[in-house]
């Protein structure tokens, strides 16, 4: 870009540079005549004419030198003023390409992060399902404690177990079943609908509590059921594999609870409550008596419980839960 100066004068800066030294060589010419003491010839005297008017111009453009000059500078202030636009777009065109491989990798990365989002909103969903139907399982947990005259805040729940069905066929055979086999309980509530089919009434259906867990010869309290006499429920004690027939506790349970069935096919709730050596034993919300161990048994495992004397027995076990009592 030419300084704007330029614009308005048609002389170039090397001709005015021509034209100062020739004036300067006249000039000095002029003088050297001057200084001989000769007039000046006719000659040198129209040279002389020639060479002031020549001056005039170069006087003329020699003032307006300052104002070019201001020009230039204003010219250049604003293509000052412009370069930041230009070296912005010089910048912006020197940006280097992004990489098809960082492109990839960035869009698995964003897309990556978008299922991680994803997965993280359904699980937050899915906890609060699973929250919302512990919360629905637990009410009428709550609302039983209460009727035992359990207090919730006193404990916690052990686990709600899935419906579990018990058959035992051979003779004098018993069989037992927890899918939580591993807990173990001091003071407890145990509960389940049981439901029992069998041939004859010797046979039965209930829970074990406070058991070592020994398969041959075991010590625990057993908590069984029968249709014998219409409807018993008796509490013994197993040391050592053997069963005390002398201190086997036998409530009468049809003649307590009036809702109590008897008869195959029908379901029953049953529900125990220990206590330190205290245990009480429910039938479908009516409270048939409290018993006292002997044994001493403090702690153990619990399990369901399928006992056949002949003919077969099957128990089926819905509702089931256990609650600690701390």
């Amino acid at each position: 870009m030419r300084p704007v100066g330029h614009a308005h004068h048609g002389q170039p800066a090397a001709t005015r540079k021509h034209v100062s030294l020739f004036l300067v060589l006249a000039m000095l010419l002029l003088a050297s005549l001057a200084a001989c003491g000769s007039e000046p010839s006719a000659a040198v005297t129209e040279l002389e004419a020639k060479l002031t008017q020549e001056a005039q111009p170069a006087a003329v453009e020699a003032n307006d030198a300052p104002v070019e000059v201001n020009q230039t500078s204003s010219a250049e202030a604003g293509a000052t003023d412009e370069a930041p636009a230009d070296g912005a777009a010089e910048e912006s065109a020197a940006q280097p390409t992004a990489d098809p491989a960082l492109q990839e990798i960035a869009a698995t990365a964003t897309a990556r992060a978008l299922e991680l989002e994803a997965t993280s909103v359904a699980a937050a969903q899915a906890n609060a399902a699973a929250q919302a139907a512990t919360a629905d399982a637990m009410t009428p947990i709550l609302e039983e404690l209460a009727t035992l005259g359990v207090d919730p805040n006193q404990g916690e729940l052990a686990f709600v177990h899935p419906p579990i069905s018990l058959e035992v066929t051979d003779f004098e055979s018993t069989d037992f079943a927890n899918r939580f086999a591993f807990t173990v309980a001091q003071d407890f509530v145990m509960a389940a609908d049981v439901t029992w089919d069998s041939q004859f009434a010797e046979s039965g259906c209930g829970f074990v509590v406070r058991s070592d867990g020994e398969e041959e010869a075991p010590n625990q309290y057993i908590i069984g059921m029968t249709r014998g006499a219409e409807g018993h429920v008796l509490f013994a004690e197993q040391v050592a594999g053997e069963v005390d027939l002398s201190n086997v506790t036998d409530i009468f349970a049809n003649g307590i609870d009036p809702l109590f069935e008897w008869q195959s096919g029908t379901t029953n709730r049953i529900v125990v409550v220990g206590r330190g050596q205290e245990f009480t034993i429910f039938s479908n919300g009516t409270r048939l008596g409290t018993i006292t161990g002997k044994a001493g048994f403090e702690e153990g495992f619990v399990a369901f419980i399928a006992v056949n004397r002949s003919g077969g027995i099957k128990c089926d076990y819905n509702n089931a839960w256990l609650w600690k009592i701390n």
